[in-house]
């Protein structure tokens, strides 16, 4: 998560205790308390919201990559020229600053509203990947060590071959 009150001890953790950080954005933090930006058709309010917040926080250069960059779409029915105008606005940011964006298998793996799949990761947000130059990895986001196994990793590799995304064999976090 990127919580602007935050960036001090971000900045220590990377200094004294860890190699990096991932961002993945689910909630912020207003009157010391946690907002979700995400309910079942939330407002397109929200997703700007949420938009501005993954921007302001990969501006900082403390996170090494973006998790499950699509996870606004979680909440919605459909893709609308609003959600591509945020979704463009992230993968433009990702572009500029050199920022790889995840394909998050755990999204493909669980049940979401309705008993429908999660709406991550997402056909129409990753179509429009082809359109910048942002280097893509896999992750199984495994919550469970069940989720490990080769099966995740091919059903991540199909969904980038369908949608002509090369996948980085090899990430580096140094």
């Amino acid at each position: 998560e990127y919580y602007p009150q935050m960036v001090d001890y971000y900045k220590w953790l990377l200094k004294n205790k860890i190699d990096y950080l991932i961002m993945g954005q689910h909630c912020y933090l207003k009157e010391n308390k946690f907002h979700w930006y995400f309910h079942k058709d939330s407002p397109i309010e929200d997703v700007k919201k949420y938009t501005d917040d993954v921007i302001k926080g990969l501006k900082t250069g403390l996170f090494k990559y973006l998790a499950h960059p699509d996870l606004f779409m979680h909440s919605q029915a459909g893709f609308s020229k609003s959600l591509e105008e945020e979704s463009r606005r992230i993968l433009k940011t990702c572009e500029e600053l050199n920022i790889p964006i995840e394909i998050n298998l755990c999204g493909m793996r669980k049940r979401g509203y309705n008993g429908q799949n999660y709406s991550y990761s997402n056909d129409f947000f990753f179509d429009l990947v082809k359109d910048y130059k942002v280097d893509v990895i896999l992750a199984l986001d495994a919550h469970d060590p069940n989720d490990i196994n080769q099966a995740e990793l091919d059903k991540g590799y199909a969904f980038a071959k369908k949608h002509g995304i090369k996948v980085l064999e090899k990430f580096d976090i140094k």
